[in-house]
This record gives structure tokens, C-alpha cells and sequence, in this order.
């Protein structure tokens, strides 16, 4: 192998000639034209998002997002509902509903005591933001409907009715306005609430063939979800009455990930047998 002399000279390429500095004066009009141009078709850098998950209605004037917290950061837990109540206010939402009590079990300040649904309470209401955190209005996810309990699945179709009867005056009494909900991720509980919403719209009179389709238990329209605790993209179809499927092929049309199990849909075929019997009983001879 060849080596170089140690005292070999080294060659040194000579410096490079730097282009002239085009000083202000020198810059031509269309030079600037180019420039803006250029600049204008630059990206616009997205903005840092709080809101997870949305997924917004307006025929309905609902909406929905992922728990206020969820994937946040503890430390930046103020700034973030400051810049969740601005994104809130932006998008019309004057209320929001939690119904989950995650934030309820989670505590903001030890040594205050504070926990994080009070804080954000607090903070959002100086945004001009109702947050309504109520024990009435909080619901688990359900991984077995019908369950071995009917009493316990009677009081959880109650609940459901009366959080959805909630949202249906809230909504009557701000129309120009949304409003939002919330669980965990935002897809399971508030896409059952959601659809729940629109099979009470639609079955508020009794001259309707949802009505029909109820009473004769026809539950031949299919609903696709995933396995329940399926992780792994396996799905299921599951019987349903009419309204049921109508009202989560109307929900999906934008939020695609809404009702996420075959309980979830049963819970809502009994949702519309509950609001059948209600409003055809109510009618009298």
C-alpha cells in the first residue's frame, strides 16, 4: 500500500468565489413578486390541537370529543383548558358533558385537594364554557348487554335516557350553539349516546315504522362493530331494529369510529324499545 511522505506537501483547493450579496436596492420587482408568491404557497404550519378526537354534527348540533385529559400532560393541565375552552368557543360549543368520572377520581392538586374535573370546571367557565361533570350523567363502557342482572340493565337504560333527554332540552334551549360530550377516547360511550340522541328524535311520535319494526321485534338490519375486548380488527354483525342501524349509518357518516361492540348495539336496540313502549303508551286510546 502507497503512503504519503510525512512531510509530504498537501494540496489545498482553492477558496470558492462567493456570489454577490444582492443588497436591497439591487432586488428587481419582479424578483419580489417571485418571492411573495413563493411565501404564499408555503404550508401553513397546523396549529397545536387540545381536542381529541372531535367529531362534530351540526344537523344534530352535537358533538363529541376525547376525555379533556386524554393523552395530555399533567404539567401543562392549566394551559390546556385554557386552549381546550378557545378551541370549544371556535367551534360554537358552549357546553360540554362528561360522562365518564374519570377526572372525578383524579386528583389536580394533592395538597389543595383540587381534583381535575373542579380545576377544569373552573378554568373552562372562565372561557364562558359550561362543563357539566354530574354523577347522573356518568356511564361505564359495557362489555356484557344484556347482562346475567336485568335490574341493573333497566337502570342503565335509564340513565342513558335520562342523559339523552339532558343533552335533547340543553339543545332546545341554545340552538344556535353545540354542544359536546365526552368519555374516554370518544368513540364507545359517546357514539352510543350520540345514536341514542337520534332514535329518541325519531321515534318522538308513534306514526312511524320504526314503530312498526319494534313491535314486531324485527331486528334484521345488521350492525358491524368490532369483537367486544377485541383488540386485534376482528368485527361482528349484530341484529338490530331499523332506527338502530339508521341511526349509526348517520352517526358514522362522520364519526366512523362510533359504537364500538355488539353490546353497545344492543344496549341501543333496547334504548329503542324503551323510548317505543314510552311514547306508545303514552298516546292512550
Amino acid at each position: 500500500m502507497y503512503h504519503h511522505p510525512i512531510n509530504a506537501p498537501v494540496a489545498v483547493p482553492a477558496p470558492s468565489v462567493a456570489p454577490p450579496i444582492n443588497t436591497p436596492h439591487q432586488v428587481s420587482a419582479p424578483q419580489i413578486s417571485a418571492l411573495a408568491q413563493h411565501l404564499a404557497n408555503l404550508p401553513t404550519p397546523v396549529a397545536k390541537k387540545i381536542i381529541h378526537n372531535y367529531q362534530e354534527h351540526p344537523s344534530l348540533g352535537l358533538a363529541s370529543i376525547a376525555r379533556p385529559t386524554h393523552k395530555g400532560k399533567p404539567r401543562e393541565f392549566e394551559s390546556n383548558m385554557d386552549m381546550l375552552g378557545d378551541e370549544l368557543k371556535q367551534s360554537n360549543i358552549v357546553t360540554l358533558l362528561s360522562l365518564d368520572n374519570k377526572m372525578s377520581e383524579e386528583i389536580f392538586d394533592p395538597v389543595a385537594g383540587i381534583f381535575q374535573a373542579d380545576k377544569a370546571t373552573q378554568l373552562l367557565n372562565a372561557k364562558g364554557i359550561s362543563y357539566v361533570v354530574d354523577q347522573q350523567y356518568f356511564v361505564t363502557d359495557s362489555y356484557d348487554f344484556p347482562s346475567v342482572n336485568l335490574a341493573d340493565d333497566d337502570t342503565f337504560i335509564a340513565t342513558l335516557d335520562g342523559i339523552v333527554q339532558w343533552i335533547l332540552a340543553e339543545m332546545a334551549r341554545n340552538p344556535h350553539t353545540m354542544l359536546a360530550i365526552h368519555c374516554g377516547a370518544g368513540d364507545g360511550r359517546s357514539g352510543v349516546v350520540k345514536s341514542a340522541c337520534l332514535i329518541a328524535q325519531g321515534l318522538k311520535n308513534g306514526n312511524s315504522s320504526y314503530h312498526q319494526g319494534i313491535t314486531a321485534a324485527d331486528k334484521s338490519a345488521m350492525v358491524d362493530t368490532e369483537l367486544n375486548n377485541s383488540f386485534d380488527n376482528v368485527h361482528a354483525k349484530t341484529g338490530s331494529y331499523k332506527i338502530v342501524d339508521d341511526a349509526v349509518r348517520n352517526i358514522r357518516t362522520v364519526h366512523g369510529e362510533a359504537v364500538e361492540r355488539p353490546s353497545d348495539v344492543a344496549m341501543l336496540n333496547s334504548y329503542a324499545e324503551y323510548c317505543s313502549q314510552r311514547v306508545l303508551a303514552n298516546q292512550g286510546p
